[in-house]
């Protein structure tokens, strides 16, 4: 059995679920929505969730 550690985002509310959660596993990259923590968890690969987080730094770097 492979133990899993989600983390939450760092500018989460703290209020027990407000963001989407991460986790790292050999090649993939799951997901889970922090309020609905037994929902399903997509799956992404690697290289396409660091598309993602690229795309997500660019937007928030407009915002500044």
């Amino acid at each position: 059995m492979i133990r899993i550690w989600w983390k939450s985002s760092s500018r989460s509310a703290g209020n027990g679920g407000g963001c989407a959660e991460i986790t790292s596993l050999p090649g993939r990259f799951p997901l889970r929505d922090g309020k609905n923590r037994c929902g399903g968890h997509p799956v992404a690969s690697r290289s396409l969730s660091s598309m993602f987080i690229e795309s997500v730094e660019a937007d928030a770097s407009d915002l500044r």
